[in-house]
Parts: C-alpha cells; sequence; structure tokens
C-alpha cells in the first residue's frame, strides 16, 4: 500500500512538473525565433534600402538622358481662324429654290 502511494505521489508531482520544465524549453525557442527574426527583417531591411538606392540612381541617370535629349522649347501654335461676322448692312440673297427631280426606272 505504501508502495502505491509513493507511486502516485511521484506520477502526480510528475505532472506538475513536466509542463513547467516543457515551457522553460519553450521560452528559449521563443527567444531563439525572436532573434532570429530580428535578424531576417534586418537583413530585408538593409536588401530593400540597397535595391530603393539602386533604383533611385536609375531614375536620375534615366531623366538625365531624357532631358538631354528634349528640345529647347515648344514650337508655338497658330492662331485659329476668326469667324466670319454677321452684318445688319448687307443685303440677304433671295433663298435657293431646289426642285425634286422625276426617278428613272429602268424598265426590264
Amino acid at each position: 500500500m505504501m508502495k502505491t502511494k509513493h507511486y502516485f505521489s511521484f506520477v502526480f508531482a510528475s505532472l506538475f512538473l513536466i509542463p513547467s520544465v516543457i515551457t522553460a524549453q519553450d521560452v528559449n525557442y521563443q527567444k531563439e525565433f525572436d532573434t532570429f527574426q530580428e535578424k531576417q527583417q534586418k537583413e530585408y531591411k538593409e536588401f530593400k534600402n540597397k535595391a530603393d538606392e539602386e533604383f533611385a540612381t536609375f531614375l536620375k541617370e534615366a531623366w538625365q538622358k531624357y532631358n538631354a535629349s528634349m528640345g529647347d522649347s515648344m514650337p508655338t501654335r497658330p492662331e485659329p481662324v476668326k469667324p466670319t461676322l454677321f452684318d445688319k448692312k448687307k443685303p440677304v440673297p433671295a433663298p435657293v429654290e431646289i426642285k425634286p427631280a422625276v426617278p428613272k426606272i429602268p424598265i426590264a
């Protein structure tokens, strides 16, 4: 009877100790993951900044070449033709009467 009592107390105690040991290991894994994540984010930021800088340099060079090839100024646009104005003193011509033609129907 005494053996079973010790056996149950051992099992009962181990049930409480095992989770605490496992969580202690999880903390170490979490710390390792956090440091890994920070390292990866830092490397990504450095990569992104370098790529952005290279792209900005490329754009500056491209715009300099573009500005060098542009003309000095735009040609001036000619003024539109001014519309004729109605003159009240000028006589109005008589309307032209149009007579309709007789349609020709071919005989088959």
